[in-house]
């Protein structure tokens, strides 16, 4: 797999997921010999308020964590450019939207999976990322908004 100009050998990684991708796991991942690790989810809009929490889960120690993509979340295409914008100079190989998850308080707000549901709004967030870096940029997502709606194909 290639991301960008890297070369990546594996084909399974570990998941960002909120709560548990902090920069202790990543490192015993990074030392256990994965290529690649994630942040957990970090709020495009906790970044647009200068929210500390937020910007204390993006440190990151690349000698001892290798190559870590940092994973963001939101439905405001400005904010997520301007995110993406801010931390352009934190060393992460690149961005990932989160288009999977399934919380309630993450998919009432239309964030997460529940984007799924609108492919213009997850194109324009994808669109705005891109244009605030010149890193890669990916998505995260389920194969569906829900069992009965699957979409993976039709989405990506």
């Amino acid at each position: 797999m290639r991301l960008g100009t890297i070369d990546l050998a594996a084909r399974v990684f570990p998941a960002p997921m909120a709560g548990i991708t902090d920069r202790v796991y990543r490192r015993i991942l990074h030392e256990t010999g994965s290529p690649l690790t994630y942040t957990e989810m970090i709020s495009v809009n906790g970044l647009h308020y200068n929210n500390k929490t937020t910007f204390d889960m993006l440190k990151t120690l690349p000698e001892e964590e290798g190559l870590v993509m940092v994973q963001l979340f939101g439905r405001d295409p400005e904010r997520m450019r301007e995110a993406v914008e801010r931390i352009e100079e934190i060393p992460f190989l690149g961005i990932d939207i989160n288009m999977g998850c399934p919380a309630p308080k993450i998919v009432k707000n239309g964030e997460g999976s529940a984007l799924l549901l609108e492919p213009d709004m997850a194109f324009r967030l994808v669109a705005a990322a891109k244009k605030g870096t010149k890193k890669p940029v990916t998505v995260k997502m389920r194969l569906g908004y829900s069992k009965d709606q699957i979409c993976a194909v039709e989405f990506a």
